[in-house]
């Protein structure tokens, strides 16, 4: 018989014996007969498919079971329920026992039995869904096992207690995990003893089913560890105890009156554990590559959109051009139909006088000639414009509608799928409660855990990651800090130690932290076992600080105890904790003071974030910074700023700054900004304030942050990254951490100098406008933009500092042409040196002859190719 054919029966047969169980309590309560009819039903169903599955014993027991079901139901009779639901548990065992028995198959000796048992290789897909089903039950052990203490009558927690640990038994052999499920099987049956002997539940109880669960925790990851040999001794020496002490305690009498009560406490513990609650919504477990790989996808998702919004906004901006320039296509229209169709009227005038009388003259009759038709096409034609620019502006804002729904629903599967990876804080509690208690009594102290923000939910594989060194920073604070009970007392403190642990966000970071109220951290103490070990000399450790001096308890080797134990470690493994938070970008910090306590803070990068970022250009590139390492955004006047470089300190809204140029962070050779002001962006980092002028902030943006892998993971104040919607990378920079390494130089050169040269391109035409600035930039010259001598006159004006090397412009430009700019140029001081080349279609020498003698450097014609462009510049620059 097949394996999954057994699994399937059992299933079956649980769900029908629970009905069952639930049938007899509610007869037994409500005198419903018709719920002795629904057991029969189950009953009978069970005992027709048993058979099948070939389980002798369970044949049985189950005919017997049926039986007495079938003797009740005629003869009613309040003891007889009572012995019922006693064979039901002794029918649930032996389905308990098929279930373990059916993962051996063919077996010709129990002696291969054995071998077989010891050899059993470990499925590692089950043990996964093991460890993470066995998580669940070892917590609830946890919460119950303090509810009982609170209350060593609630059967309940009692009840759940024994439900959790025969759940571990049956899953824990069927993955092979023997020594675990025999030591659960043993808890099972203190807990069935504790049932049928409430009055034994004390101390010393907890205490052992503490340590069963401590024992069952280490050996879910090692199935027979070594280090809890002594334990398992131990738990069955006192199991055995207990149970001895019991029956030498009880009399004869009390013995023969408790077998008579044995079925009515099995009843009520069984009345509370079976009554059916609400069903369970159904559960699927998801390796979290899955969710990673989901995640990835949602993030192409958003990157496209991005692009899809870039491309849309492009769009608006050609459809609100076309509608303006529609605009102007009616107005001339219309300029030219007034303007010249009264001429045109008038020479008809004129002619009409020579010639012989028609029969109409030409106020009572229109005749239309060539130029009509012509101008009525032109009207039409910028009608037809004018309502295709509509239509097109109409179908822009649906689309736009419909993108911001779709943004909307995107954002919300982001989150949903982001948060599927959460999981709160308090998930830890109970084992740092048991670490903490274990702990204690092992160092005979007293102490009280607090867990603080335990709602707060934080990516499982941080949860993952940060249990170990929450363990041993509170194993540390016991060891190390919470002193004895009677010490405490002495000095006036409670005699219980209080340890708080808890966590908060702060930005795109999880800080976690361990406080104690213990003595502190002996900072002479730790300055001696330096120079001992020769770690730093005598002259270095009169220079240390008390912060310096904390810092050394994260050496490898020092420690301040005398006597070193697995436990003791604020210097043994203290370095192992810095290395292994450090490995995944985060820090670790430590504050002390003498008889108040001491407080670590572990502070680690979320591991992949939306996060709201500024974004700065600085050259050719662009960066990012979180928003809020960003104080505040203003502006001042670059004389103010300069100046203030050069003196080293920025006075503003009360506050001194550090000014400094953002490329000169990066150590870059950048073109600065020719406005006469400087936006900067202020940011504070405890005593250290900075002023960082940029030459460009964008529109803050909520962007998907990417953890960065490879060589460049290991630059301390790169956060991660991010797609652009052109499929540029852009970095996103902890700014704090890029100041704290920065170390500024005076500028001692002119920004002049070694320069990339500047070109100024004044056309009325935006094609021809982009295309020249596309051959300006690629040849790594920068260039500047202006649609005619008016607006290019501004843009000098604003770049009074820094001129362009050399302008060139149009001659047909609105509101002013092409010589009025040129003239205005040569007669303006500051601007009379900067050569001038006109491009242009005109090839006349006329035109020549006036633009060289309003003094232009050169003159050439459309069309032309980069090459020319590229040498006559350099000709008038030589």
């Amino acid at each position: 018989m097949s394996s999954e054919f057994l699994d399937a029966f059992i299933a079956e047969a649980r769900l029908y014996l629970d009905q069952i169980r639930y049938s007899l309590i509610s007869y037994e309560t409500e005198n419903d007969k018709e719920q002795l009819q629904k057991a029969l039903d189950c009953s009978a169903k069970i005992n027709a498919a048993v058979p099948i599955v070939g389980l002798s014993d369970l044949v049985n027991l189950l005919a017997s079971f049926h039986k007495n079901l079938l003797d009740l139901f005629s003869n009613p009779s309040i003891s007889k329920v009572k012995q019922l639901l006693l064979e039901l548990q002794s029918i649930e065992s032996e389905i308990d026992k098929a279930r373990l028995n059916s993962q051996v198959i063919d077996l010709e000796s129990v002696e291969e039995f054995e071998q077989l048992n010891e050899t059993f290789e470990v499925d590692q897909e089950m043990l996964e869904i093991f460890l993470s089903e066995a998580e669940e039950h070892f917590q609830n052990i946890s919460r119950n096992i303090e509810l009982l203490k609170a209350d060593k009558h609630d059967k309940v927690a009692l009840s759940e207690i024994r439900r959790s640990f025969h759940t571990l038994k049956g899953s824990a052999g069927i993955v092979g995990l023997k020594h675990m499920s025999e030591l659960a099987h043993k808890i099972e049956d203190l807990l069935d003893y504790l049932v049928q002997n409430p009055e034994r539940i004390d101390d010393t109880t907890f205490q052992l089913l503490s340590t069963a669960l401590t024992c069952l925790e280490i050996m879910s990851y090692s199935e027979n560890p070594s280090q809890i040999d002594e334990k398992l001794q131990e738990i069955e020496n006192q199991i055995s105890l207990l149970k001895q002490e019991t029956i030498k305690q009880k009399p004869v009498k009390d013995a023969v009156a408790e077998s008579s009560d044995t079925y009515k406490i099995a009843a009520d513990l069984t009345t509370q554990q079976q009554i059916p609650q609400e069903v369970p919504r159904a559960v699927i477990r998801v390796s979290i590559d899955r969710l990673d790989e989901l995640a990835r996808l949602t993030d192409e998702i958003t990157i496209l959109s991005s692009f899809f919004e870039n491309q849309l906004s492009k769009l608006k901006q050609q459809v609100e051009e076309l509608r303006y320039n529609s605009l102007r296509f009616a107005r001339l229209s219309s300029k030219i139909d007034t303007d010249f169709g009264s001429l045109e009227r008038t020479a008809d005038l004129i002619r009409n006088n020579d010639l012989p009388q028609r029969e109409f003259d030409a106020l009572e009759f229109d005749r239309y000639t060539e130029f009509h038709q012509t101008s009525l096409e032109l009207s039409e034609t910028a009608s037809d414009t004018n309502t295709i620019s509509d239509e097109l502006l109409a179908i822009s804002r649906d689309i736009s509608l419909t993108f911001n729904s779709q943004q909307k629903l995107v954002k919300d599967i982001r989150d949903k799928l982001l948060r599927l990876r959460m999981i709160p804080f308090s998930t830890l509690s109970q084992r740092l409660q048991r670490a903490v208690q274990v702990t204690a009594d092992e160092e005979d102290k007293k102490v009280e855990l607090l867990i603080e923000n335990g709602e707060v939910e934080v990516d499982s594989e941080i949860i993952h990651l940060v249990s170990e060194p929450l363990l041993h920073l509170l194993r540390n604070a016991i060891s190390h800090g919470i002193e004895k009970p009677e010490i405490r007392r002495a000095m006036g403190k409670p005699e219980y130690g209080k340890i708080k642990v808890g966590v908060h966000l702060e930005d795109n970071h999880v800080v976690f932290y361990v406080e104690d109220d213990g003595q502190g951290i002996l900072i002479e103490k730790l300055k001696e076992k330096a120079l001992q070990m020769k770690i730093l000399s005598p002259e270095e450790i009169t220079k240390l600080s008390n912060e310096e001096a904390l810092n050394l308890i994260f050496v490898s080797g020092l420690s301040t105890v005398s006597e070193l134990s697995e436990i003791a470690g604020r210097g043994i493994g203290m370095d192992v904790v810095r290395t292994c938070v450090e490995r995944f970008k985060g820090n670790v910090a430590v504050k002390s003071e003498y008889q108040r306590g001491t407080v670590f803070k572990l502070t680690l990068p979320v591991a992949l974030s939306i996060t709201k970022v500024l974004p700065v250009k600085c050259g050719d590139n662009l960066y990012a910074f979180p928003l809020k390492t960003v104080r505040y955004v203003t502006e001042v006047t670059k004389d103010t700023f300069e100046s203030a470089i050069v003196e080293g300190n920025l006075n503003l809204r009360g506050k001194s700054y550090k000014p400094v140029y953002l490329d000169q962070v990066f150590n870059a050779q950048v073109l600065r900004t020719k406005e006469k002001s400087v936006t900067i962006l202020l940011v504070e980092d405890h005593d250290r304030n900075f002023a960082i002028g940029v030459e460009k902030i964008l529109k803050p943006e909520e962007f998907v942050i990417k953890p960065i892998r490879g060589l460049v993971a290991g630059i301390d104040h790169l956060v991660g990254a991010s797609m652009l919607s052109d499929g540029r990378v852009m970095p996103v920079l902890d700014l704090v951490k890029l100041l704290r390494a920065f170390s500024p130089v005076k500028p001692t050169t002119s920004p002049k100098t070694n320069r990339e040269i500047v070109v100024m391109i004044v056309d009325d035409s935006p094609s021809v406008r982009k295309v020249n600035e596309k051959m300006i930039t690629s040849i790594g010259w920068q260039a500047v933009t202006a649609k005619d001598g008016l607006e290019a006159i501004e843009i000098l004006e604003s770049f009074i500092d820094d001129l362009p090397d050399v302008i060139l412009t149009d001659i047909e430009m609105p509101r002013m042409d092409g010589y009025e700019f040129i003239s205005a140029l040569k007669n303006h001081e500051l601007f009379k040196h900067i050569p001038i080349l006109v491009i242009t279609s005109r090839t006349s020498d006329k035109h020549k002859q006036k633009a060289f003698q309003l003094g232009v450097s050169s003159y050439i014609t459309k069309p032309f190719d980069q090459r020319t462009l590229i040498e006559k510049v350099n000709e008038v620059l030589k």
